[in-house]
């Protein structure tokens, strides 16, 4: 095993062994959706007009790397189908989002979801990847996550 793959083997034992803050730590919150609006919000303001900039395209070898990635990061929370059910996704306070989901897929942009894989989500145990993971990297786990993405049922 390289030392890369050490390194990030560590990063993601780290990622997921609660990075949350205490109860004792934690303010009163907004509701759940008012918090993920604002986060939006935040996104937009801070990448400006590269927040609807359109990523390169994904091709089957960015796909194939990004599904070694995020087995390699990001399962063990999100869970092996991206529904948030992850062996240590089920032990946070805070559930990690169903990436199958077109509703929470749309929410924000392409640019925003790498912003997040990038410098994490503060307050939640969603660590950043920027200094384990170059853009191009962070964009394959990304292509990989929207394949993840079900289509909407008609009933």
């Amino acid at each position: 095993m390289n030392r890369r793959t050490v390194i990030l083997l560590l990063a993601a034992a780290l990622g997921v062994t609660g990075c949350a803050p205490s109860e004792q730590e934690r303010a009163p919150e907004p509701p759940a959706g008012q918090r993920r609006a604002d986060f939006r919000q935040t996104l937009r303001a801070k990448l400006g007009t590269e927040y609807d900039a359109l990523l390169p395209p994904a091709t089957d070898e960015s796909i194939r790397h990004g599904s070694r990635l995020y087995d390699l990061l990001c399962r063990a929370c999100h869970g092996p189908t991206g529904t948030g059910n992850g062996r240590s996704g089920r032990l946070l306070a805070i559930a990690p989002p169903d990436l199958t989901d077109p509703g929470n897929a749309s929410f924000f942009s392409d640019r925003a979801k790498l912003a997040i894989i990038a410098d994490g989500i503060d307050g939640t145990p969603m660590i950043g990847w920027s200094v384990m993971l170059a853009e191009s990297e962070r964009i394959d786990v990304l292509h990989f996550m929207n394949t993840l993405v079900q289509e909407p049922q008609i009933p």
